[in-house]
């Protein structure tokens, strides 16, 4: 696969951010010319302003964060999207998920929310005599029922 159609494999938006995070160690020129993309391209990208989506999901992170928080961590994706509803944000719930792991949040399983009892020992069944008086597997006699 060459550099042109790299470029064509991937987004240009992941190229310019690798390239922005990127560009102390190496010059910009090198980079747009190795992935095949162009240096305007980049420095468009760079000076382009933010999107309004861009902008209400940076707003809808810090919701997400609040509702989190507020409640110890234990909501996930579909009951913080409820609490967001509640707010009055209008929001799918595939998008909170979406932000939630760009935050690197998630909420608890049900199984572990709850408190577990301690587990009663368990009592092992006696073995029946043999007929003879003796128990079996009596190590006093090997060999013998």
């Amino acid at each position: 696969m060459d550099a042109g159609s790299l470029a064509c494999a991937v987004d240009h938006e992941v190229i310019y951010r690798f390239m922005d995070g990127y560009r102390g160690q190496h010059r910009i020129a090198t980079m747009a010319r190795t992935l095949g993309v162009s240096r305007s391209g980049y420095y468009a990208w760079k000076s382009r302003p933010q999107s309004c989506r861009a902008r209400v999901d940076e707003l809808l992170k810090q919701e997400i964060r609040s509702v989190h928080a507020c409640h110890h961590g234990e909501y996930g994706a579909p009951r913080i999207h409820g609490e967001l509803r509640v707010q009055g944000w209008r929001v799918g719930r595939k998008r909170v998920a979406r932000l939630m792991r760009e935050l690197g949040i998630d909420g608890l399983s049900g199984s572990s929310r709850r408190t577990r009892r301690a587990k009663q020992p368990v009592v092992e069944p006696t073995r029946p005599s043999s007929p003879g008086g003796g128990s079996a597997g009596d190590p006093s006699r090997p060999n013998s029922l």
